[in-house]
């Protein structure tokens, strides 16, 4: 069920590890639920809910206080202090801690519920600084935490390649994709990561959104690193927290981090126009594709041609071990590209009842579709907790549609799908809101 969300038996005894009293008995409780209402995917996170909130229990990364009115309760983004006034200690303790958060996740209370949310969406809301927005940071949204659910879904589950999905205009796709990748990058010795958009100009406006954050890290983080899993402290004088350099290439931009051991062991990432050789080479840790719903076909550049290679490059062994991700995530705004039906084709062998006997889906791919109104992003149609005002949403929907020509219609639907059919125009789908 693809709008069920799931925390894998390993999360839960981190979990149960996190709890500072009664450790034993939620840990008991956590198993026992594990076997009652566990599946392949693991837990649902509401069953953990109902079963933590019988505990009068702290974890060390619930964010606000529960004893807080409920209308009070709800996403505040942490502060920090000005870290050139702080010790070298409490530096590294102010690291440790959010490093720690980024890995694992943290907690907070909304309006009288227990909200998790990953730790790569706690790295968005917390210290992703936007280029272009009235928000400095993410705000806390009901949609944009189940996307991050579901790509932490994606990247736990070794039987998958990655994801695709398919939403509304304006949900911050681009930066969403390009958030993980970075932070996949920042816990990692090693790997390479491609980011592509339609051309050259789009691939370049959107990765520049990528430097933007990284350049501003050290408004949240401190400039001391400190790394737990390399046992290694590095001393900078005003350093971002991943250091990039930046060279020009015929075909795109490489950004490599600098602070690693050795020349071998890079973080590269590369911004390229949407071609095949901007895939080719050392396996990737992530391959994503900006927009993919609207290629245009080059020569042998097509959507199908493009997945075909990014699934060889990021697993081995004829595509039994996986080694990276994609990253398919589009509006289906273009409803002329001749790369649709090469989608649908892509999503129709992502269902999760197409499950081969080696534990893969026929394209590799998990998938999510987001119908329009679970993605606002305002006022209008989103409540004081991030939560979704549906019922508004859809009567916007219904009155502009109503006023809208055939053609009109055809294209704001594709544009703020309702269901899996506005995005391809077919009568039936298996495909689940």
């Amino acid at each position: 069920d693809e709008n069920v969300h799931y925390l894998d038996y390993k999360s839960l005894f981190e979990l149960g590890d996190k709890c500072c009293k009664n450790n034993n008995q939620i840990k008991n409780d956590l198993f026992n639920l594990g076997v009652t209402h566990g599946n392949e995917f693991g837990v649902p996170l509401s069953e953990i809910e109902k079963t933590l909130l019988n505990y009068d229990i702290s974890l060390d990364d619930i964010l606000n206080d529960k004893s807080l009115p409920k209308n009070e309760q709800k996403w505040v983004r942490p502060t920090f202090p000005i870290f050139e006034n702080c010790s070298k200690y409490e530096n590294e303790q102010i690291y440790k801690r959010e490093i720690r958060r980024i890995k694992h996740g943290v907690y907070f209370w909304s309006n009288g519920k227990l909200i998790y949310v990953t730790g790569v969406h706690y790295a968005g809301m917390v210290h992703w600084k936007l280029m272009e927005s009235k928000t400095d940071y993410f705000i806390y949204t009901r949609v944009q935490r189940d996307i991050f659910y579901f790509m932490d879904l994606c990247v736990n589950d070794p039987k998958c390649v990655g994801g695709i999905i398919f939403s509304l205009k304006r949900l911050g796709k681009s930066e969403i994709m390009q958030l993980e990748m970075f932070v996949d990058a920042l816990l990692s010795e090693k790997g390479r990561y491609t980011f592509q958009g339609l051309n050259l100009v789009e691939a370049k406006k959107n990765f520049a959104k990528t430097f933007y954050a990284n350049k501003h890290l050290h408004e949240s983080l401190p400039v001391t690193k400190f790394d737990e899993t390399k046992k290694s402290i590095k001393n900078r004088e005003r350093d971002n927290l991943i250091v990039f350099s930046r060279e020009e290439l015929t075909n795109g931009i490489i950004w490599t981090a600098v602070d690693t051991k050795t020349s071998t062991d890079n973080i590269d990432f590369g911004v390229k126009p949407t071609n095949l050789s901007g895939i080719q080479g050392q396996k990737l840790k992530r391959a994503s594709l900006d927009e993919f719903a609207s290629l245009e076909r080059e020569g042998e550049m097509t959507l199908e041609n493009w997945h075909s290679k990014a699934y060889a490059q990021t697993t081995e062994d004829s595509g039994s071990v996986v080694v990276g991700k994609i990253w398919l995530i589009a509006t289906a705004e273009n409803i002329n590209s001749n790369s649709l039906a090469e989608a649908q084709q892509i999503w129709n062998d992502s269902a999760p009842n197409k499950i081969d006997l080696n534990g893969f889906t026929p394209s590799g791919l998990k998938r999510m579709f987001i119908p329009f109104y679970l993605g606002g992003r305002g006022e209008a149609f989103l409540d004081e907790f991030g939560e979704p005002r549906i019922d508004i949403a859809i009567k916007h929907w219904e009155n502009k549609m109503a006023g809208l020509s055939d053609s009109g219609k055809v294209l704001y639907s594709h544009q703020n799908p309702k269901t899996i059919e506005h995005v391809f125009n077919i009568d039936k789908d298996g495909g689940l809101e």
